[in-house]
């Protein structure tokens, strides 16, 4: 195959065709390890003792504008 713009471009793009490909294949092997890992641990089950909380604080006034926290204490 020839190159329009001389041997230093055919040089460079294999290079960089290169390093791309090792970047790829370490991240699929990251990748792969990561699934390992993760699979080979239980899922997550859940907690037989625990209930719902029956009331929830009211967080929301903190977040408007114009909050003062004396208006909201509870007494």
């Amino acid at each position: 195959m020839r190159f329009l713009y001389g041997s230093r471009y055919r040089e460079a793009t294999e290079q960089a065709l290169t390093n791309f490909l090792k970047k790829d294949k370490n991240h699929r092997v990251e990748q792969d390890d990561l699934k390992k890992t993760v699979y080979s641990y239980p899922k997550l089950k859940p907690v037989a003792s625990y209930r719902e909380p029956t009331d929830y604080p009211d967080l929301t006034p903190k977040y408007t504008k114009g909050y003062f926290p004396s208006k909201y204490e509870r007494c």
